[in-house]
């Protein structure tokens, strides 16, 4: 059963539905994107990182739809940071504060917001991110761009963390971002974003082979 987030906004202590978009006929400054991603062993099981970015303000509850996968599992980043409650069906994954004050701070620079397990579901080449729906602690609308997509079967780029077949500044920012800390930009796997994951991107710079 899809989980509409609108619902269960009805039910966190807010009790408020959405109010008019946080910087209302402003151009979007929050973006939801895809950070590292990798598919699994056995071809069909994978996970990937969703990262948050908004330097405006704080993020109360979060949703987001991904076609041609099925979601299996939703945890960690930003989201368990902040002792969000999380939940997701097959296409859809929510999240929401679930104490008071527990919401997400300003983020300048690109972080893990929630890391999503998935199967491929078969149905299409092309991993999405559509529906996004964000608000702020006032339950406002929070205007969010979110052109995200990853091709699975494409061969991988060493340094791609955006999957947008080019390394190039964005992926920088995204390993700047989590420096000092695990997620998007720890090529090396060892728990921490440093120079030496650093070194790898500078080495793969360029667009992918």
């Amino acid at each position: 059963m899809t989980i509409r987030f609108m619902a269960l906004l009805a039910i966190v202590p807010l009790g408020l539905a959405f109010g008019s978009p946080a910087n209302a006929g402003d151009e979007p400054t929050a973006k939801m994107s895809f950070g590292d991603w990798s598919i699994f062993d056995d071809g069909v099981t994978g996970q990937l990182e969703v990262t948050w970015t908004w330097p405006d303000g704080q993020l109360a509850g979060f949703q987001f739809d991904l076609t041609g996968v099925r979601i299996t599992g939703v945890s960690g980043g930003l989201a368990a940071d902040y002792d969000f409650t999380i939940a997701h069906s097959e296409t859809t994954a929510i999240g929401f504060f679930s104490t008071p004050q527990g919401w997400i701070p300003s983020i300048e620079r690109p972080r893990v917001l929630v890391v999503v397990d998935f199967t491929l579901s078969g149905e299409d080449d092309t991993i999405r991110m559509e529906d996004v729906v964000c608000a702020d602690p006032l339950a406002e609308s929070i205007p969010v761009s979110h052109d995200a997509e990853i091709d699975p079967y494409a061969e991988s780029c060493c340094g791609d963390i955006n999957g947008d077949g080019m390394v190039d500044g964005s992926d920088l920012t995204i390993l700047l971002g989590n420096w000092g800390e695990p997620g998007a930009g720890d090529f090396d796997g060892d728990g921490v974003t440093d120079g030496a994951d650093l070194t790898v991107l500078l080495g793969c710079w360029g667009p992918c082979p």
